[in-house]
């Protein structure tokens, strides 16, 4: 026991030579010192500035309640420059899309195209099909869509020359449709029961028309008057309860349209100023029979006799004629690349979901209880292919194409990987239509008013993501001189306008334009 009270220096003593105790203990204060002495903040962290950068945008206070993840990494060396939360597990929304169009790329191919038949099935006695019209899907969304904008009939108008050709002039039965080749899901895992009849929570199948939509044009008329209501395209398909008011020209306008649950009767009570004239998409219920019932109607308008009705299943009587029935015309979609860079640059939630089903299809799960053609039998399949080429998927969670639902997952790291794996990517044309399909800042898709000054426009590109409180951006952008970065910045549950956090996202990506390698 110490009788002073005071704890012993060291814990054993030490006897030191004559002469050599001085020169032990200044050597001692010297290591000691050396070791204690804070090295410059770059000795310690290369980017430090950098660091410091983006930390200071994202610590303003108007994101107190946020939840931020940032991972930078240089694509040179795969070395990160930034990593705060990087591992963390995000709702990344649409940042999701980045997965679904690498997969397709990297497992349908850049040129794949999806087919989409017409079978006349019956005996034919002269010009008159004693049977039925059936279309059978394979995974085509573009059909009628913004990539045939100014074509919407282009299909159905092959498809009547086709039975011209072929002297068919009536059908006594109707036109009925082919779906087996997704499941019969019509919407994601965790969508929004709510979000219908929005335009991007359209249903999904085998079969698309017009993108699943349509687009009611309103016309204000007189105040207190209601409003004139058309829609394209102009199909019977609907029902339509006009509720709508004008209100004064210098009014806001209000929308406010619903849909009958599994049902295409809307009720429409928009507020409309006078003067002016607005369009706003909705989401039809049924896909398949909202594409024979159009088919239908423009063989009608044509003077092609169609007697029976249209339906979205196939009966049962038909199934077995139709497989013994060749097509009567085939139509194919656009490529795959060409699809894939529709969904990047506007966020194309029907094209991304279409397309996870189609990738279920041709690589069906192995476990058991997945439907084959499924979500989740897609999801699968792209994360084993991203796996296998060391993308970072431990922590990813995938339960639909278009990022829609907020049950997916991922941290920023495994996108900055994913970025990075599709830069090196040994295909050229999987790497060069990855690279397309992002929007460039200020210039193009979804970025095309976002970083309109600075030295991110027409340098970053990179894919946009929002939900309600969710919020990303993920992308390329190259530093002042000339280094290729990747970047994946998310937030979750701010309490901000959307547009306050694309703001702080901005700054972040001209940080990264603006900085200069040490």
């Amino acid at each position: 026991m110490n009788p002073s009270g005071k704890a012993p220096t060291h814990a054993h003593a030490q006897d030191w030579p004559p002469g050599q105790s001085s020169l032990v203990a200044l050597l001692l204060v010297l290591f000691s010192g050396w070791l204690l002495t804070p090295a410059p903040a770059h000795a310690q962290q290369p980017h430090a500035t950098l660091h410091d950068a983006l930390m200071e945008v994202i610590a303003h206070d108007d994101f107190r309640s946020a939840w931020w993840g940032i991972h930078v990494v240089d694509l040179t060396t795969g070395t990160p420059l930034v990593a705060h939360n990087a591992e963390r597990a995000f709702m990344p929304a649409s940042n999701v899309k980045l997965f679904t169009g690498a997969g397709a790329l990297l497992l349908l191919g850049p040129d794949h195209q999806f087919r989409t038949t017409l079978h006349a099935v019956g005996p034919r006695e002269g010009d008159t099909l004693q049977g039925s019209l059936v279309v059978q899907g394979g995974g085509d969304a573009t059909i009628g869509g913004r990539l045939f904008e100014h074509l919407p009939f282009h299909v159905f108008d092959a498809w009547h020359g086709a039975l011209r050709a072929n002297g068919i002039a009536r059908v006594t039965g109707g036109i009925a449709a082919d779906v087996s080749y997704f499941d019969p899901t019509p919407l994601g895992r965790g969508w929004s029961w709510d979000d219908p009849p929005a335009r991007y929570s359209a249903e999904v199948g085998p079969l698309s028309f017009h993108e699943n939509m349509v687009e009611l044009q309103f016309e204000g008329t007189r105040p207190g008057q209601p409003a004139r209501l058309a829609w394209n395209p102009a199909t019977s398909y609907l029902r339509v309860q006009n509720n709508t008011t004008t209100v004064p020209a210098d009014s806001s306008v209000e929308h406010d349209v619903r849909r009958a649950p599994n049902g295409n009767t809307f009720t429409v009570a928009s507020r409309i100023p006078a003067g002016r004239s607005v369009t706003r998409p909705v989401s039809i219920h049924d896909p398949a029979a909202f594409f024979t019932w159009a088919f239908r109607e423009h063989l009608r308008g044509r003077g092609l006799s169609v007697a029976g009705p249209a339906e979205g299943v196939l009966p049962a009587g038909l199934a077995t004629a139709l497989a013994a029935t060749p097509p009567i015309a085939v139509h194919h979609s656009p490529p795959v690349q060409d699809i894939v860079q529709e969904l990047m640059k506007d966020s194309q939630n029907l094209y991304a979901e279409a397309l996870l089903r189609s990738v279920g299809a041709a690589f069906p799960s192995a476990e058991d209880g997945t439907p084959r053609s499924s979500a989740a039998a897609g999801a699968a399949a792209v994360l084993d292919t991203l796996a296998a080429l060391q993308v970072d998927t431990a922590a990813v969670r995938l339960v639909d194409g278009s990022g829609l639902s907020r049950r997916n997952l991922a941290p920023p790291a495994a996108l900055t990987s994913l970025l990075r794996v599709m830069h090196q990517i040994e295909d050229p044309a999987v790497r060069a239509a990855f690279a397309a399909s992002l929007p460039r800042a200020g210039q193009e898709g979804t970025l095309e008013y976002r970083m309109t000054r600075g030295r991110a426009r027409g340098n970053a590109r990179g894919k946009t993501g929002t939900l309600s409180h969710a919020s990303a951006l993920s992308g390329y952008v190259s530093t002042a001189d000339g280094r290729p970065l990747a970047f994946a910045l998310m937030a979750n549950h701010h309490t901000v306008p959307a547009r306050r956090v694309r703001q702080a996202q901005d700054a972040l990506v001209e940080h990264l334009a603006r900085y200069t390698m040490p």
